[in-house]
């Protein structure tokens, strides 16, 4: 698997493939495997186009690896959603600040991009009824 794990960084080709096909097929039957097989496509995913999975998929030949690439592709997507949606929120907030209380200041910055989704939405909130930037980000 560790050849494999090298190879994923080169171009592939059918042998690569096959040798792909065969190392996944070994590793489904381990215990844990499908949850490491999980690991190894998203390291893959990372340091390659994400088509590989699709084809590493088609070369193991087996339905567990298309059930655990579908649910994958599905968490890829989801994370992707939600990192979307609070990028979404705190570009908002970044806005409302703007206009409400001018530039966003570095300090300001720094709590947006370190806030979680409750945070901003508490924050933004909070935008409605304050006066100053100390009312949105103090602590109640």
């Amino acid at each position: 698997m560790l050849l494999a794990l090298r190879d994923s960084r080169r171009p592939i080709r059918p042998a690569t493939l096959r040798l792909w096909g065969a190392l996944i097929r070994e590793v489904i039957t381990a215990p844990n495997g499908l949850e490491a097989l999980g690991s190894v496509f998203r390291y893959v995913a990372d340091t390659r186009d994400g088509d590989i999975i699709d084809a590493l998929v088609l070369s193991a030949n087996a339905h567990e690896v298309e059930e655990l690439a579908m649910t994958w592709k599905q968490q890829l997507i989801a994370e992707g959603r939600e990192e979307g949606r609070e990028e979404g929120r705190r570009e908002a907030l970044r806005l409302l600040i703007r206009l409400k209380f001018g530039a966003v200041g570095p300090s300001v910055e720094a709590r947006l991009v370190g806030a979680t989704l409750p945070e901003l939405d508490t924050w933004t909130a909070r935008m409605l009824a304050a006066s100053s930037l100390d009312e949105v980000f103090e602590a109640r």
